[in-house]
């Protein structure tokens, strides 16, 4: 069976670890990186199901990412994440076709959800 391949971006190596371990558990690949440079590299060298992406970041912010990665992987999902009011940041995610934004800290329920329910249907 498929492995789903997820990509989680994130300046803070403890959530992306601990998201890592939650979705591991789930079945899915998991790869890492740390900024939207990182973030674009990968996108740019492997097949990647869904990313999962800070919106705020040292460097290129999540939402400028998240438009890189769209030009490059038009039909890739992306859920934003964010434990900041960043309200311009998140409508502009959402006005480009970010799958959802989650406060953080994210709810690992929430997160598994949404995450597998767009995998499974098809948008991935």
């Amino acid at each position: 069976m498929k492995k789903n391949k997820v990509l989680i971006v994130d300046d803070q190596p403890g959530m992306t670890e601990t998201l890592a371990d939650i979705l591991e558990d789930k079945g899915c690949e998991v790869a890492m990186a740390t900024n939207g440079v990182q973030a674009l590299q990968h996108v740019a060298t492997h097949t990647v199901d869904m990313v999962l992406m800070d919106v705020i970041m040292p460097g290129m912010n999540g939402v400028e990412t998240f438009r890189a990665l769209k030009r490059m992987s038009p039909h890739t999902p992306v859920v934003m994440m964010t434990g900041y009011q960043v309200a311009h940041l998140v409508q502009d995610a959402m006005e480009e076709g970010s799958v959802a934004v989650l406060q953080k800290p994210v709810d690992p329920a929430l997160l598994v959800g949404i995450v597998l329910n767009t995998l499974l249907s098809g948008e991935a």
